[in-house]
């Protein structure tokens, strides 16, 4: 489906810093994949894409959070 494939698009998108927000990156998503620009429709997606973005900014800028790289290693950053 393009809903998850996008969710993991959309993450890798600001992980590489392809993009600077999950805003951005849904749209950069939607518009590429469907001719409608509703490529992730889905509430619960939208809403992870925003939580990994603000989770992966926490995590770059050293600030404490829920989630850290030593309890969450899918989240690890290469230094």
């Amino acid at each position: 489906g393009k809903g998850r494939t996008g969710l993991i698009l959309i993450c890798y998108l600001l992980y590489g810093g392809l993009r600077r927000s999950g805003l951005s990156a849904r749209a950069f998503y939607d518009s590429q994949r469907t001719l409608d620009s509703k490529g992730l429709t889905i509430i619960s997606q939208i809403r992870y894409a925003h939580y990994f973005e603000e989770q992966l900014r926490r995590i770059k800028a050293h600030i404490p959070c829920s989630v850290s790289e030593t309890s969450s290693p899918a989240m690890l950053l290469k230094k």
